[in-house]
């Protein structure tokens, strides 16, 4: 996230993955697209990783265009091109839309963003109250959501990619307690104290990508904690029991989340035996 945040105006990281950047000093979409470009080449050369970006005049059609040509894609959408590029697409990519909702529109004949648009606000009101007013909007491709500095933090992660996929445990293991380090170093930097889940992130050769948590009932707050649950989480993917047919191992990650603050209390440390 340190090399996506450089040079904006804000940030605003939604999830260990996803984040949102506010480049309006740039003075345009051509110098935006062109900053993207130099964002998804350094985050390639520096961390072996691909990602999608999408450029939009807001948050919510920015979201709906880095989703539009995953796993590498760039998308640009301009201020006058929103209706355009929304119409076509189904109305399951509007942020908020889930199964439920999209059962109930399509029982109404309504696939498309640009059949959901021609609904009026008066019948959305009815069928859906106050979330009505704001699918009329998502419709249209409106949001005045602002991209804010002062998202609270809910996890914090690091990962790596090797340079040779391989399936050593020795060194493996040794990268994956350096990671745990550094998010400690980080948890504590950002002022939170303790975190009660821990996950273990790998990706295999081939691109499969396997995560496994644990979550225990009281927070911990020592880097001897997480890393001893960071080797019990990642020690079954050697074997037969997360590895059977013994595929070298290409990324790991580590993540703490269900953070605390410095100021909230702690009732008890997570023992390491309670790691599985």
């Amino acid at each position: 996230m340190a090399i996506i945040a450089k040079g904006a105006d804000a940030f605003e990281e939604a999830s260990i993955d996803e984040a949102y950047l506010d480049l309006s000093s740039l003075g345009g979409m051509k110098e935006a697209e062109a900053h993207a470009r130099r964002l998804k080449a350094e985050i390639l050369e520096r961390e072996g990783l691909t990602c999608s970006i999408g450029i939009g005049p807001n948050k919510l059609v920015a979201k709906i265009a880095s989703d539009f040509r995953k796993p590498d894609g760039l998308t640009v959408v301009m201020p006058d091109e929103v209706h355009t590029f929304l119409d076509a697409l189904p109305i399951r990519v509007i942020p908020g839309i889930g199964p439920k909702t999209e059962a109930l529109l399509q029982r109404e004949g309504i696939r498309t963003v640009a059949e959901l648009r021609g609904l009026e606000l008066a019948t959305l009101r009815e069928r859906f109250g106050k979330w009505g007013n704001d699918l009329y909007d998502r419709a249209r491709g409106r949001s005045d959501a602002p991209v804010s500095n002062e998202w609270e933090r809910k996890s914090v992660g690091e990962q790596e990619t090797f340079e040779q996929d391989t399936l050593e445990p020795l060194f493996i293991l040794e990268r994956a307690l350096a990671l745990a380090a550094e998010v400690y170093r980080r948890l504590v930097g950002d002022g939170f104290r303790a975190f009660r889940t821990v996950t273990v992130t790998v990706r295999f050769t081939g691109f499969v990508t396997v995560s496994r948590s644990y979550t225990g009932h009281d927070a911990a707050s020592q880097l001897e904690q997480l890393q001893a649950a960071v080797r019990r989480l990642l020690e079954p993917f050697f074997d037969a029991r997360e590895n059977p047919t013994g595929k070298k191992i290409r990324l790991i990650g580590v993540r703490v989340e269900k953070l605390l603050r410095a100021s909230e209390p702690i009732q008890s440390d997570l023992s390491e035996d309670r790691v599985p």
